[in-house]
């Protein structure tokens, strides 16, 4: 996906054309998600309407029960929609769950609207959307800079959700809970994301923060490797769950630096559908 909007389309509505559809698709697809599934889908309302939908198919029964890691998928997903929208100039006005009796599976509506040009901090996380890599091996040792982690705290800010470093023998302890753990940097630099609620609205909210912080990370030339596998992705009651001052803790990523990464090729068919009239 090219990271810059054509300037005969800044100012056009962002899904009036299969040019701008594409480039918003590009965007979607690029985000990080459970195992690799991206569970979603999109159907194309009008020119400046587009809804995001839970792909249910692709829901993990064993390990996603409730649907978090769904919710966290699809949420960074939406983010990536709403980075891409700006980029024409518009806002994003984002309705959540708006029709949660009749269509559950109906995440977020999307509305574009006439705003202000980007600007050069939102060109920056939109350039990153196809650089961001997920990570699966050790990082080299090297700590990120303070700095890093404290722009990546006021990224998770922003979308409403707490960004919490964890370091030496408690990050050790964390991800000593998942399987196969024994292949980490010796001082890994693990931090954890919270969201003050526990459900649907909330893993939203996650999965956009997680989204904005991996992309401020990948700016500053720092890689992310994400783990739920501690979280058992299961509802509270059945994790043995507590909440603390920071709120319900709904993603673990460790930061550092590494080799290259090759990108994950997207799903073969990516579901458009034109809104039905009359």
């Amino acid at each position: 996906m090219s990271a810059d909007v054509p300037v005969t389309e800044i100012g056009a509505p962002p899904f009036a054309t299969r040019a701008g559809v594409r480039r918003m698709l590009g965007a979607v697809v690029a985000a990080p998600s459970v195992r690799n599934t991206r569970p979603w889908r999109l159907r194309r309302v009008d020119d400046a309407t587009m809804e995001l939908y839970a792909d249910l198919d692709r829901l993990l029964f064993v390990t996603d029960p409730t649907g978090r890691g769904l919710g966290i998928s699809c949420g960074a997903a939406l983010f990536n929609l709403r980075l891409a929208v700006r980029m024409t100039g518009h806002d994003a006005l984002v309705s959540v769950l708006p029709d949660p009796a009749e269509r559950p599976d109906l995440l977020a509506t999307v509305r574009a609207v006439p705003g202000a040009p980007p600007r050069a901090d939102e060109r920056l996380l939109h350039e990153m959307i196809p650089r961001r890599r997920t990570h699966r091996l050790p990082f080299d040792g090297q700590p990120p800079p303070r700095t890093v982690f404290v722009e990546m705290v006021h990224a998770a800010h922003a979308e409403g959700a707490t960004l919490v470093l964890v370091t030496g023998r408690t990050a050790r302890r964390v991800l000593d809970l998942a399987p196969g753990s024994g292949r980490f940097e010796a001082d890994p630099r693990l931090a954890a994301l919270f969201t003050q609620g526990d459900g649907p609205r909330d893993w939203l909210r996650a999965g956009q923060a997680l989204e904005r912080v991996l992309l401020t990370a990948t700016a500053r030339g720092v890689s992310a490797s994400l783990s739920a596998r501690p979280l058992g992705l299961r509802a509270p009651q059945h994790r043995g769950d507590r909440v603390g001052p920071f709120g319900h803790v709904q993603m673990l990523a460790r930061f550092g630096y590494g080799p290259p990464v090759r990108r994950v090729p997207p799903r073969s068919v990516i579901e458009t559908r034109e809104a039905r009239h009359g």
